[in-house]
């Protein structure tokens, strides 16, 4: 298994049916230019069907969300990029703060509900995914371990060595510790961390490496988004379960967040960023996309949920908002490079 001991950056310049969907350096006048922090298979299939709609050109680059949003900043005297897709809102209510985002409340995007985009429209959430527990029921079995019922249960000395995760710097991490420390305070959420880092997690770059270490068997546990669970069962896996933590009357839930998109401020082509906003944030059938062929919760009412995935009003979520996790965000980061969260 190919193992991640510190933040794994990837940036790559992707295209996927050429000319059409080009690289940056390719990228010519009239072109949306998008930068995407989100899984390939997760998103182009869509930006193609966009393209094939629209006729419109589109300039894809792919990588770390943490980079690109950078990226953004760096670039905001003269903007390259027209939209970011982030796979963890938190980033983009960051970008919104520093005013690097063009707020946008366009009428199909004013269908997407006021819980999942900014109240000033400069994100709009995609799609939302829950932080869960995926075990390998074999696994569990051999080493005589109990079904965690709680995230907090993977600090226990019991787990030592037997959980994958994805490395401490990764977005879906950062937000998750974030929510922590709304939810526990300061002080606790640094106890638990630091046991858990004692417990010697295998780091890996991302879920994909979660669900595949889980079902082969190289840990017992896995800390991923929910749809990767479904995405390594729909390849063959039977020996393996996904649990919702921290459920029940006293449970503080799981933390359920949107990947979303955002107009950048100043970019090269804004007509094309909102027809490009809106097909992805509020068009049906990119919300059933999400929904069927990625198993994440739609965001737009009345899209139906895949039939395998729990149902939202089903689970107990964690009680914070994405405007707390974007302004969290920092903080948790230094924390977490630094012991500090201050």
């Amino acid at each position: 298994m190919n193992v991640c001991r510190t933040a794994c950056l990837l940036v790559l310049a992707v295209t996927l049916t050429r000319p059409f969907i080009a690289t940056p350096a390719q990228a010519q006048q009239g072109d949306v230019v998008v930068y995407s922090g989100r899984r390939e298979p997760l998103i182009l299939p869509i930006i193609e069907r966009f393209r094939q709609e629209t006729g419109l050109r589109v300039t894809v680059r792919s990588g770390s969300i943490g980079e690109l949003a950078n990226l953004v900043l760096e670039e905001r005297g003269r903007p390259r990029a027209d939209v970011v897709i982030s796979n963890e809102v938190s980033v983009l209510e960051v970008l919104r703060r520093e005013g690097a985002l063009e707020p946008y409340l366009g009428a199909a995007v004013r269908a997407v509900p006021r819980e999942f985009r900014a109240h000033d429209g400069a994100w709009i959430g995609l799609s939302l995914r829950a932080h869960v527990v995926m075990v390998n029921r074999d696994r569990l079995a051999e080493w005589g371990l109990p079904a965690p019922a709680s995230m907090l249960d993977l600090a226990h000395p019991r787990w030592r060595g037997r959980i994958v995760m994805p490395v401490f710097t990764n977005e879906y991490i950062v937000a998750w510790l974030s929510a922590l420390r709304l939810a526990r305070g300061d002080a606790w959420t640094e106890q638990f961390f630091q046991q858990l880092r004692e417990g010697r997690p295998t780091l890996v770059a991302g879920g994909t490496q979660v669900r595949q270490a889980v079902a082969r068997g190289e840990a017992a546990a896995g800390i991923a988004n929910h749809y990767y669970y479904h995405l390594q069962v729909a390849e063959g896996s039977r020996n393996i379960d996904v649990i919702y933590p921290d459920q029940g009357q006293e449970g503080m839930g799981v933390l359920v967040s949107p990947s979303g998109i955002a107009t950048v401020m100043g970019g090269p082509n804004p007509a094309g960023a909102r027809r490009f906003v809106d097909f992805l944030a509020a068009d049906r059938r990119a919300q059933e996309f999400y929904a069927r062929a990625n198993y994440e919760y739609p965001i737009l009412p009345g899209v139906p949920l895949h039939p395998d995935v729990r149902p939202l009003d089903r689970v107990r979520r964690m009680a914070v908002t994405y405007q707390q996790l974007g302004e969290l965000r920092d903080s948790t980061l230094r924390f977490i490079r630094e012991g500090a969260f201050r």
